[in-house]
């Protein structure tokens, strides 16, 4: 899975189809596993973007920050 960083912080993400682009923001403290069930149906129209926010799935999380601290 292709990642960037954020601050030297590993943000995975995967893209998938194409068309005009269409990113996938998965909710707080959740991975962007939970898009896999319709990014086939999306994928067939878009170039879908999805990733995992820092702290989650297989993203790192900043030192001194965890999402519990919230």
């Amino acid at each position: 899975m292709p990642s960037t960083h954020s601050n030297g912080v590993p943000i995975p993400w995967q893209e998938e189809g194409a068309g005009p682009p269409l990113l996938l923001i998965m909710g707080f403290s959740y991975s962007s596993r939970l898009w896999y069930p319709a990014i086939p149906e999306l994928a067939r129209h878009y170039r879908v973007i999805s990733f995992d926010n820092r702290g989650t799935g297989h993203s790192g999380s900043a030192s001194g920050f965890a999402l519990g601290d919230m």
